[in-house]
């Protein structure tokens, strides 16, 4: 592979190094995204038009459980 077409991923990685963050990718940053759309209360089909998937289904891979605000709803119980 071309070394030029990774070398936005090189910088990042030194980037995210130097912070002290853990390692990401910018698929992890697409998932990030959508996450905070729907803890907002977007829709999904928001999200999927956001995030330019030609289904939702596409969209519901990138979405992962929100264990901090699941909580918050079971401890009101």
């Amino acid at each position: 592979m071309n070394d030029n077409l990774l070398a936005p991923r090189k910088y990042m990685q030194v980037l995210l190094e130097a912070g002290g963050r853990p390692k990401a990718t910018l698929h992890s940053f697409r998932a990030t995204f959508n996450n905070t759309l729907r803890d907002l209360g977007l829709s999904i089909e928001d999200r999927q038009v956001l995030l330019a998937h030609s289904a939702s289904e596409t969209t519901k891979i990138y979405t992962h459980p929100n264990f901090d605000l699941a909580s918050g709803f079971v401890n009101k119980v």
